[in-house]
């Protein structure tokens, strides 16, 4: 679908004019702002956390790894490609924050996977608990996940840090990555559940280090016309390897907490409705403390031991959220396990 309208349309889905045209006077600056952080990290971790300790643990625990794989596809891809933002060329575009390389566009990539996952879901289980006189409350709620992808990817072209082919792009990485997930989960994670503990680690490591290494040989060449915009490039470029370290500190530290929580904790949803807003809230402000502290105890130079501990700090985080927490608030009465928790170090 992108190649195909990338062939017949190439030219208009970059060009800079239609961005411009397409955003007027920004008289709609602030509603799309709103929207696309649907998008943005900042809305989709807090409702992964929240459907993972207090909703929908196999919920959780799909959404986690379509957003993982997507976001290691796609800053891969961005180093892969380079390309220029909108405003790299004309700065009065610029109507919010883009610091990273352009295409494929990471908020439509991320918003397919976690609203086109969510309508695939509540559209399977009102089959599976359909009756003859039934709601289609279910159906409707999955179109308007879908019309919250479309509106993701319009704010960011309304905003200026998108071309309309960079969210063409990223929605269509976003379908293959949700293709590829649904068509391929039954027997990667029967395979997966046969592996030691080792083995996941080892696995985990490996991942991680896949995806620092295809970043870092992607964003040592130079591509395309971006060292020609200058300083604007340069910070592209640092900001592609932080997200780069980032990444790989999450796929390293949530493969490793998943199996051990599997093995060691295996907490349900379950409890009353307090107890999961006290969950919740204290999960994240361990969170925050977790993130937090080490980004201000751990130095950023030099570079490469910088990016080293960013990994290391991410991967803490997020052993934080799917191993260190749950087993916490199980201890502490907060929750319960499926059977009794093995784990006592």
């Amino acid at each position: 679908m992108a190649a195909l309208a990338t062939a017949l349309q190439g030219p208009a889905l970059w060009d800079v004019q239609a961005v411009r045209a397409f955003q007027g006077n920004g008289a709609l600056k602030l509603p799309m702002e709103a929207i696309t952080t649907l998008g943005s990290e900042g809305f989709f971790l807090p409702l992964l956390l929240l459907v993972f300790w207090c909703i929908d643990k196999p919920l959780g625990i799909d959404l986690a790894l379509l957003l993982m794989i997507t976001g290691s596809a796609n800053i891969t891809l961005k180093a892969l490609f380079q390309g220029p933002r909108p405003f790299w060329s004309d700065l009065s575009l610029r109507l919010t924050s883009g610091s990273s390389f352009s295409t494929p566009s990471g908020h439509a990539a991320h918003a397919t996977v976690l609203f086109g996952y969510l309508a695939w879901w509540l559209v399977g289980r009102r089959r599976r608990e359909e009756r003859p006189q039934g709601s289609p409350q279910r159906g409707s709620i999955a179109v308007l996940l879908l019309l919250c992808v479309f509106l993701v990817g319009l704010s960011r072209v309304y905003l200026g840090v998108h071309f309309p082919g960079d969210v063409v792009w990223g929605c269509a990485e976003g379908i293959v990555v949700l293709v590829a997930y649904v068509g391929l989960k039954p027997r990667v994670a029967g395979w997966l559940s046969e592996r030691s503990l080792g083995a996941h680690a080892a696995l985990a490591t490996g991942a991680a280090a896949s995806v620092l290494a295809l970043n870092l040989l992607f964003l040592a060449a130079p591509a395309g016309h971006g060292p020609g915009y200058g300083g604007i490039y340069g910070e592209a470029r640092a900001q592609a390897l932080g997200e780069a370290a980032n990444v790989a500190g999450l796929v390293w530290g949530a493969w490793i907490g998943l199996a051990l929580e599997g093995r060691y904790v295996r907490f349900t949803t379950s409890g009353p409705g307090g107890q999961r807003v006290l969950r919740y809230g204290l999960g994240l402000a361990g969170l925050l403390t977790v993130w937090l502290g080490l980004r201000i105890a751990f130095p950023v130079e030099p570079l490469a031991f910088g990016m080293a501990l960013r990994i290391v700090r991410y991967a803490a985080a997020a052993l934080w959220a799917v191993f260190a927490w749950p087993w916490l608030f199980v201890r502490i009465g907060l929750g319960k396990a499926e059977r009794p928790a093995g784990f006592t170090g």
